[in-house]
């Protein structure tokens, strides 16, 4: 009798790991891009552009600084406190429309030259000194920043 209570457990196992593995892999058939939509600067939602679904279906390292953010939510913002963003379509709140995908490449996906990236910072309130080489500095003289930094030199000696 043990050994049909084994066979039976066995049996359950076997179609619980088939049932695992399988729609693990459903859900990673699917591209990343065909389950997002993109939120614009004014709240409305839109499909996305072809560059756009290549980037989210490009593979990044989980510790590269290169790979897309997601939205956790509709009104999520991101650090600068905008509510822009690639976020899964389906936890676009229920009633708002999803626009078509713009004609030319937005012009928030394309990568910003230095000048680009030195006048955004500056429109944010950031202070940027460019320097004669080429380079450019952005000081800080928030406390908890510079605690932060000194906390993880001393760490990493």
């Amino acid at each position: 009798m043990a050994m049909a209570w084994a066979g039976v457990a066995l049996a359950v196992g076997s179609m619980a790991t088939l049932w695992a593995v399988l729609r693990s892999k459903s859900k990673r058939s699917a591209p990343l891009s065909t389950k997002c939509l993109y939120i614009n600067a004014d709240g409305s939602a839109r499909e996305l552009h072809p560059s756009e679904r290549e980037y989210l279906d490009t593979p990044f390292r989980g510790d590269d600084g290169n790979r897309p953010r997601l939205k956790r939510s509709y009104s999520e913002k991101d650090g600068w406190g905008e509510i822009s963003g690639f976020m899964e379509r389906s936890k676009l709140p229920l009633g708002y429309a999803i626009g078509p995908a713009p004609q030319q490449e937005p012009a928030t996906f394309k990568p910003l030259t230095q000048a680009e990236l030195i006048q955004f910072l500056r429109d944010k309130g950031v202070e940027v000194t460019e320097c004669p080489d080429g380079s450019y500095v952005i000081p800080t003289q928030e406390p908890e920043v510079i605690a932060k930094l000194r906390s993880r030199r001393r760490s990493n000696v």
